[in-house]
Order: structure tokens, then sequence, then C-alpha cells
């Protein structure tokens, strides 16, 4: 785990980009899995490949979002526009303020 945990450490869009491409690419099959009630293989495997491109594509801008988002409710504790958050707080302030 702790080899995990400095890999991702290490390479933060990288390994975005590999964990997106790998987990969006199988919701799109599973989606496709349960809109026909049994396990196949949706689509070709050059449609997988494109669609793990584009996932990795989407963790990129997800990943600089979340970083610029966390800065955003960093900045405002330290103006003191809101209150000290703990751990759990601050992970929901920047969810939060992402979606709104």
């Amino acid at each position: 785990m702790n080899t995990y945990v400095e890999l991702v450490k290490s390479y933060p869009i990288y390994s975005a980009m590999i964990q997106f491409a790998i987990l969006g690419t199988l919701g799109d099959v599973m989606s496709k899995w349960m809109q026909k009630g049994r396990v196949f293989l949706p689509y070709k495997w050059s449609i997988i490949f494109l669609k793990m491109i584009e996932w990795a594509v989407i963790a990129i801008t997800i990943k600089y979002a979340f970083t610029g988002f966390q800065a955003f409710v960093d900045g405002l504790e330290a103006h003191k526009l809101i209150p000290h958050l703990g751990k759990f707080g601050k992970a929901f302030a920047v969810s939060f303020s992402m979606n709104i």
C-alpha cells in the first residue's frame, strides 16, 4: 500500500490518468452490461482504447480542478471567510465548491 501511495504522490497526473482510464472505461462497459442484462464485450478493442484515452484526458482536467479548488478553500480559510475545517470538512468544502 505504501508503494501505491508513494507512486501517486510522485506522479499525480500520470497515476490519475491510469486510474481514470481503467475505472472510467470499466464503468462504460458495465453500464452497457446493465442495459442489456448480460456480460459481453460491447465495444471493439479499438473503441475501448479510444475510451481509455478519453478518460485519461478527463483525468487531467479533474486533477487540476481538485488542486485549484483545494487552494481556493485554503485561501478562504486563511482569510477567515470560512471557519477552520477539519479533514472531512475541507474535503466536503472542496467538493461543494466544485459542484456549485
